[in-house]
């Protein structure tokens, strides 16, 4: 994921960075951004150094799958939100969705 980011961060620089907000840009920096913080989440878990707690460990692994649950539901109102503009953001589209 690290490595496609590189790949993008150009053309997000041209043509996100720069254009006003709205909520396809929050939209895309909450489904693009946060996955940087459940993978170092997740990997301190899975490889926590010696001494660390247990509840330290819980903390962490439940936090991390929120934010698993998080993405989802945002990934999934991208979706809609897409779909909705390809129909021409006909409110009968939405409100099916």
């Amino acid at each position: 994921q690290l490595y496609d980011h590189f790949l993008t961060l150009k053309e997000e620089i041209d043509l996100i960075w720069s254009t006003p907000w709205n909520a396809g840009k929050i939209l895309y920096y909450a489904t693009k951004y946060p996955a940087f913080l459940d993978g170092a989440f997740l990997l301190y878990t899975v490889f926590a150094p010696l001494g660390t707690t247990p509840s330290t460990c819980e903390l962490l692994y439940k936090l991390s799958g929120v934010m698993i649950i998080v993405g989802i539901a945002i990934a999934e109102f991208v979706l809609i939100f897409r779909t909705w503009a390809i129909w021409g953001k006909n409110s009968k589209v939405i409100t099916s969705l």
